[in-house]
């Protein structure tokens, strides 16, 4: 088919505006927007290779040792003044905690008889890890900044606490904070802060510090404490249960979603101390709640202890995702100092389709000894566990989880990433159980070991038992290395040795990367460089004003769009996300304006899955009339323009027209694309109404491409968008035959302000340089039958 120019048009000054795409088109091509040079490909693509970076292979070997000594930035003391118990363990040192924690006589007792249990017990040695013994009475088990009592406002905390948590990239003030996360910091044994406590309280959901919640709320904690991993369950749990310091406590009550992510951030700061912390966190049914945890210490030159003991209860219904970024010390390149970590956490599914999710991300400690498991106790309800070990010089991991399945059809998934460096220990250990009771269970396990260098050791354990013949158990494993003979490879290609080692990373985590929460990926991709890839600055992640996330790609890419747009049309204005300032008393004139993402999916661009675009719209008044979409990731240009069709140029050069798909809504098995982040409860009332779907979440405009493309009939955006996100994608979507229908207006957290039934049921299309520039939720649909 024959593509025409796109008629002359005039522009504000009247003057002739030649816009095709033709002339838009290649201007995209010929700066392929720097974002993919930049940043996705921004390696990956160089082909040509010079006789300077053809180096030797012990040279490789040499980067690869360079590489690996990175420092600890976390390693600083706060000088400030404590109250440390002395060294050592008994009853009056149990009693002694209690008693400055002014706890009731059931917690006292309770601390004791773990006490008791513990002098029983004998400390775990069927691990990998070797260490020297501990001397438990070395140790302190207490420790606090004075005058540390919670304030009633965050201006009376000791300045220097607060900085110290500015300096972790922790920042208490909750002006400060991105809005959808509350904090509680813990530094060694107590709370000193915790953040957006009146704001939970107000839609029900209970956050703060276990010391409080015995005050404020003993019976729940009496109720719960203990219940998930009792004090005998093992020696570190019995040692925890007797001189737990401070921790967090969640509860969500019935049918509640909590409004925002809870986090807890660990600081260990007094040498010669214990951090013994204790996490509680309750769901009743229907509930939901992501919570996220965070840890460092100081790095002194001797080994500290760390014990904790974290218990999670979800009733019917109810959801808790917990993902975890641990980055204590790991000692120097000898193996001088660092944290013993020694942990238990455990997780129970107590009522029908309940689900518990366990993210981590294990980068720190001189030995960790961690298993975080799900008790599936209720029929059809779901365990997930997903995790990153990644040890360095001589780091020992023993980790994994144990997924214990009792009720009927219950689901668990493990997926385990072990990557070990230098001369470090990384095992993987899991357990499997299927009890008589558990009839049509099934599991799924994924092991995958990563060796870099010659010198470190990668183990799997994986323990399987099936006491009921209906079960279905699968294991996968697999073990590679990054040698010298690769990043040979990638150095004749013009990528250096931290950039190819990234790269290598980067793909063998994702599928665990990709189930942390937004406000970790900017922390594990900055552990996970200092470990292993240095800084790459296009990732680094700032916050907006309305708490979405920022990177130097948006920036850059804005700068080059909008230079090359002001080029070939000087005399159309840009309206661009990163450029939001113009006014509406201004642009309302506009006969035309461009409409510039530079970067349309910055969360998935962050989690590295390649699902982001950059779109530039041209409108006439409200109307997208052209529309040009780059998937940097997948080297393809969408575009159309009125009257000229849709087209797509793919990797090749090739191109094809697109269009829509022909359907009706009472199709059987419609295909259905829907936000990879806003899966709102709108959304998925609208799809329930369609006949057997086939359902898909994607990021960024790529859904509406999809319509375009006739992959996808429809897509349903029953969530805040602003015009910028879909104005060029509509254009093609337009072009290829389809429609964008409103669905109702929304305030900027997504609450509707009128009926979205009703309101698409008036089948009025969306339109463009509003006052506002919030898009009404929408429907994108295909090709419909009449």
């Amino acid at each position: 088919m024959q593509r025409a120019a796109l008629p002359r048009t005039s522009g504000l000054s009247g003057r002739a505006c030649h816009l095709s795409t033709r002339g838009l088109t290649p201007f995209l091509f010929r700066q392929r927007y720097e974002l993919r040079s930049r940043a996705w490909h921004k390696h990956a693509l160089r082909v040509h290779a010079t006789a300077a970076e053809v180096e030797e292979l012990s040279e490789e070997k040499r980067d690869i040792q360079k590489l690996l000594s990175k420092p600890y930035k976390y390693g600083f003391k706060t000088i400030i003044e404590s109250d440390v118990f002395p060294k050592g363990l008994s009853e009056d040192v149990v009693r002694a905690i209690s008693a400055k924690k002014n706890e009731p006589e059931w917690l006292l007792e309770f601390r004791l008889k773990a006490y008791r249990k513990w002098l029983t017990l004998e400390e775990p040695r069927w691990s990998d890890n070797r260490y020297a013994p501990i001397n438990y009475q070395d140790v302190s088990y207490y420790s606090a900044p004075r005058a540390v009592e919670k304030k009633s406002s965050l201006d009376e905390v000791d300045p220097e606490l607060l900085a110290t948590f500015d300096k972790l990239g922790i920042p208490l003030n909750e002006q400060k904070r991105l809005a959808n996360v509350a904090v509680d910091a813990v530094f060694d044994s107590v709370s000193i802060a915790t953040t957006f406590r009146e704001e939970l309280g107000k839609a029900g959901v209970i956050f703060c510090s276990i010391s409080e919640a015995v005050r404020e709320y003993p019976d729940l904690v009496r109720k719960y404490m203990g219940s998930v991993v009792p004090t005998a369950d093992n020696y570190f749990a019995a040692l925890n249960a007797a001189v737990f310091s401070d921790g967090s406590f969640v509860y969500v009550p019935k049918g509640v979603r909590s409004p925002m992510e809870l986090s807890t951030y660990f600081r260990i700061n007094a040498s010669e101390t214990g951090q013994f912390e204790r996490t509680l966190i309750v769901v009743e049914e229907g509930g939901y709640v992501s919570y996220l945890e965070g840890c460092t210490a100081p790095a002194y030159d001797e080994n500290q202890l760390h014990a904790a003991v974290v218990e999670l209860s979800a009733a019917k219904d109810a959801e808790i995702k917990y993902s975890t970024v641990q980055n204590w010390y790991a000692g120097d390149e000898e193996g001088k100092g660092g944290i013993f970590n020694f942990v238990t956490k455990r997780g129970i599914c107590l009522g029908e389709n309940s689900k518990i999710s366990w993210t981590q991300v294990e980068t720190g400690s001189a030995i960790t000894w961690k298993y975080p498991s799900v008790v599936l106790k209720g029929d059809n309800s779901v365990g997930e566990f997903y995790s990153v070990a990644l040890t360095n010089n001589r780091q020992q991991a023993d980790t994994g989880t144990k997924m214990i399945h009792v009720g009927k059809n219950t689901r668990s998934r493990i997926v385990s990433k072990g990557i070990s460096a230098g001369q470090s220990v990384n095992a993987y250990r899991g357990l499997v159980q299927v009890q008589p009771t558990a009839r049509g269970a099934r599991n799924y396990s994924q092991c995958d070991s990563m060796l870099i260098g010659d010198r470190a050791g990668a183990n799997t354990y994986p323990y399987i038992t099936v006491r009921e013949p209906s079960a279905r158990v699968e294991h996968e494993a697999s073990t590679s290395k990054i040698g010298e003979d690769q990043l040979f490879y990638f150095q004749q290609r013009g990528v250096d040795v931290e950039d190819a080692v990234g790269m290598i990373i980067s793909g063998f985590c994702r599928e665990v990367f990709n189930e942390l929460p937004l406000e970790f990926a900017a922390e594990v991709n900055q552990l996970m460089s200092l470990k292993l890839e240095g800084s790459t600055n296009d990732w680094q992640v700032e916050a907006k004003a309305d708490s979405s996330p920022l990177t130097r790609a948006d920036r850059e890419a804005n700068a080059i769009i909008c230079e090359g747009l002001a080029r070939i049309a000087p005399h159309v204005p840009i309206v661009s996300e990163e450029n939001r300032q113009i006014p509406y008393e201004t642009r309302k004139h506009y006969q035309y304006s461009f409409v510039v993402d530079p970067l349309d999916g910055t969360k998935e661009f962050i989690k590295r899955n390649g699902q982001f675009t950059v779109n530039v719209a041209l409108l006439r008044g409200s109307h997208p009339i052209m529309g040009v979409v780059q998937v940097p990731a997948q080297d393809t240009v969408y575009w159309a323009a009125e009257g000229q069709g849709a087209w797509l140029r793919d990797s090749s050069g090739e191109e094809r027209q697109l269009r829509c798909a022909e359907f009706s809504l009472g199709d059987e098995g419609l295909a259905v694309v829907a936000s990879a982040s806003h899966l709102t409860p709108e959304t998925e009332q609208f799809v329930g109404q369609l006949h057997n779907p086939v359902f898909k979440q994607l990021g960024s405009s790529l859904k509406l491409l999809m319509i375009a493309e006739g992959v996808a009939h429809v897509y349903p955006r029953l969530a805040p968008t602003c015009e910028w996100d879909t104005a060029a994608a509509h254009a093609i979507v337009l072009e290829a035959g389809g429609e964008v229908v409103q669905a109702g207006r929304s305030d900027a957290k997504g609450k509707l302000l009128e009926d979205w039934q009703a309101a698409l049921a008036k089948q009025q299309p969306v339109v463009y340089n509003k006052e506002d520039p919030l898009n009404p939720f929408f429907v994108v649909y295909g090709k419909r039958r009449s």
